[in-house]
């Protein structure tokens, strides 16, 4: 059988979030979308949107602000947060191993 092509989804609005650096007040702005090729995952994800975003939110919020800043922190953030959304889905009856990919189109510190 041939793949199905992908299928991205876009979780809006963008994540902001607070993070702590060294005493200062830091900001994270992230934006994401996720891949899936299987119709029943990309319908999970749009209806556990709010699960998703509580978990993600809460994943982004604990970062430390220098770790974040290397390239290394965020591609390590990336597959924390891909893990996040598969566990999601698993919980929710669907397939972990459809969620195939996650990529942060914006991210933005100050």
């Amino acid at each position: 059988t041939a793949m199905c092509p992908p299928v991205y989804l876009k979780l809006d609005p963008p994540f902001v979030v607070n993070c702590e650096a060294k005493g200062m007040r830091r900001f994270l702005q992230v934006s994401v979308e996720v891949m899936t090729r299987d119709p029943a995952t990309a319908d999970l994800i749009k209806l556990h949107d709010p699960m998703l975003r509580n978990d993600l939110l809460m994943l982004f919020g604990s970062q430390p602000y220098e770790t974040i800043s290397t390239r290394e922190g965020k591609e390590q953030l990336r597959k924390e947060a891909l893990d996040a959304v598969a566990k999601v889905i698993a919980a929710e009856g669907g397939d972990a191993k459809k969620v195939e990919q996650m990529y942060f189109t914006s991210f933005v510190m100050q």
